[in-house]
């Protein structure tokens, strides 16, 4: 238990613990406040840039199945 680790008689902890919520419910901070997050992935992936022509490019991770990056590729190349 965290009281025992620290020293802390288990009464003294206990009304420590009576109090702050007696104190969160007074101040109405007991609610739960949902915000917006925005997930920003950092790519520290190896990868392989594949130049089809025409501008066009496919990044591929190193490790990628070669098949399936060559059908990949056949398939853009017709489009």
């Amino acid at each position: 238990m965290f009281a025992a680790r620290h020293g802390v008689e288990k009464a003294t902890f206990e009304r420590w613990l009576y109090l702050l919520r007696e104190e969160r419910r007074e101040k109405g901070t007991g609610a739960v406040r949902l915000l917006p997050v925005h997930v920003a992935v950092e790519r520290n992936e190896p990868a392989v840039l594949v130049e089809l022509g025409s501008g066009l490019a496919l990044r591929v991770t190193v490790g990628t199945d070669p098949s399936y990056v060559a059908t990949l590729v056949a398939a853009l190349r017709s489009c």
